[in-house]
């Protein structure tokens, strides 16, 4: 398995699903630079940010990656969701991360998050 994937995969476990922040933030780079505009930078802006508050108030949140696509130090992961793992009835939302991997930890992040609705135009799914 690619290294940079490892990264990733492992990384998402333990923040979104094993909501072990601290352990989480050791596959951050010392000068991480988030992209979301509600996460500040940085390992204190990940601990805040995503501890402090998504898993805080989404106790239950749990993230599948669907696919992850490797391209050198850039790392996509396509992933499902649901900010309440626990309710049957939640559709959840489509998640696209984007991650730069810098000597073995993630430098940078990105991501775009998607609803997913009730009703589509087709009859695909979003993943």
């Amino acid at each position: 398995m690619d290294i940079n994937k490892k990264i990733v995969m492992e990384y998402e476990e333990l923040a979104f699903n094993k909501k072990d922040v601290k352990a989480a933030v050791e596959y951050l780079h010392d000068n991480f630079k988030q992209h979301n505009p509600q996460v500040p930078d940085g390992k204190e802006g990940f601990i805040n940010g995503i501890g402090g508050y998504l898993l805080a108030n989404n106790p239950n949140l749990k993230k599948e990656i669907k696919r992850i696509v490797v391209d050198g130090d850039m790392v996509a992961a396509h992933s499902f969701a649901k900010f309440n793992g626990e309710n049957e009835s939640e559709r959840g939302v489509a998640i696209a991360d984007f991650y730069v991997i810098k000597d073995g930890k993630i430098a940078e992040h990105w991501d775009v998050i998607q609803e997913i609705p009730a009703e589509t135009a087709n009859s695909n799914t979003m993943f």
